[in-house]
């Protein structure tokens, strides 16, 4: 998950409406207002917003749809790369039950309100544009946005333990379940090489972690500007080989998210180029494999990103080193030789070409790779888990992989 995404928010002093013309009288608790053919609502927060969508009768296909009155051509929230609603200056949404119903092949109504109010999450800083990131922006303000961010995934899951260690001066820790299961996961965490830590994705982590059974090494690598290539690249090579002289090559899986998720294959060419014991299996969420950006789906808008952090944060971490370095791109890199591989991305984020094209090239290259494109989904998705029935899955499926390879 990359930092500068940032996570849904949970409180603000913004609010959201959802609105019609007549406002149903009387209607005071979620269920009632999910009841109603149409009705006035105020949310407060995203929570607020989501618990409506947890009320009863409000499932996924229960003949909701939601509708961008915001936009001058009011088309409706369909979710897909093509379904994306108009960017007005305000974002109100409409509720319309037993209007027209989701089939069987459309996302979730939980997740398209997700999806929208993180899109528009700009609003609840009381900010009318969304965020652009160039050369200028401080790179500090920016982690301290994603550290202050982090909070709003909400307490880890119960019986979960997060205990301290050093690699060799690395700051790391342990995130483990009440039980280990038989391997470990190395996790790599995302954030544009310039921000991110163990602390910013812990709940993400501890998640992966109830879920899989496996427990957890994470790392805070060097980050850019500061220190750029290879500085990361180092500490995960140190963190490998820290947790291989604990462990079986075949009892580690990497785990990784964004540039978490292509530092993670920056990792396995190396190891493989060094001749070391590669581990079991790999698993990565909208890896950032082309630091050059110049994958086809760069060229349009990110329904998350800020416009320009991609291009600025490779050129922080590049500091003039050739982007297509194979341990900068690792789409750049021969892929022979790598275990197995579970890609998630997707489908509407800017991002989808570097899984893509990665993902061809291996199979070219003889790896068991499986490729999962995100319908109507943004980056680094199933990190939202469990906030829509999507992300369940995505995190489920890819916990199933970690424990299995399959």
């Amino acid at each position: 998950m990359d930092a500068h995404s940032e996570a849904a928010p949970g409180t603000a002093s913004a609010s959201i409406f959802w609105f019609a013309p007549s406002p149903v009288q009387g209607a005071g608790s979620a269920k009632d207002i999910l009841a109603a053919p149409e009705i006035q609502v105020r949310a407060t927060s995203t929570s607020d917003a989501l618990d409506a969508m947890d009320a009863p009768g409000a499932t996924p296909h229960s003949g909701m749809r939601l509708r961008d009155f915001s936009a001058p051509d009011e088309r409706s929230v369909q979710g897909g790369a093509t379904g994306e609603p108009g960017c007005g200056t305000h974002p109100p949404w409409r509720i319309v039950r037993g209007r027209e119903q989701l089939g069987p092949a459309m996302n979730s109504l939980r997740s398209h309100l997700f999806l929208l109010l993180l899109k528009y999450r700009h609003v609840f800083r009381g900010k009318l544009r969304r965020p652009v990131v160039d050369r200028t922006t401080s790179i500090a303000a920016l982690r301290a946005r994603a550290d202050k961010s982090s909070a709003r995934f909400g307490s880890l899951p119960r019986g979960i333990e997060v205990a301290p260690v050093s690699i060799d001066g690395i700051a790391a820790e342990w995130v483990r379940p009440p039980v280990d299961g038989a391997r470990v996961i190395l996790y790599f965490h995302g954030g544009g090489y310039v921000m991110g830590s163990r602390v910013s994705h812990r709940p993400a982590v501890a998640n992966f972690v109830a879920g899989s059974g496996l427990a957890a090494l994470v790392f805070d690598y060097r980050l850019a500007p500061e220190h750029p290539f290879p500085a990361a690249l180092e500490d995960a090579l140190a963190a490998y080989s820290w947790l291989l002289a604990r462990e079986t090559s075949d009892d580690i899986v990497l785990l990784g998210d964004s540039a978490g998720g292509g530092l993670a294959l920056a990792t396995l060419l190396a190891l493989r180029d060094r001749g070391m014991p590669l581990p079991a299996a790999a698993a990565v969420m909208s890896p950032w494999t082309d630091l050059t950006c110049t994958g086809e789906t760069y060229q349009r808008p990110d329904p998350l990103a800020p416009a320009g952090s991609w291009h600025v944060f490779a050129h922080h971490y590049c500091a003039g080193q050739d982007p297509r370095n194979p341990m900068i791109s690792p789409l750049y890199g021969d892929q022979r030789g790598l275990p197995p591989l579970l890609i998630h991305v997707g489908e509407r984020e800017s991002m989808l070409s570097d899984s893509t094209r990665l993902a061809e090239k291996a199979r070219e290259a003889g790896v068991r790779v499986r490729l999962h494109v995100g319908r109507g989904m943004v980056h680094c998705y199933p990190v939202f888990s469990p906030k829509f029935p999507e992300a369940r899955k995505a995190m489920d499926d890819i916990c199933e992989f970690l424990r299995t390879g399959r």
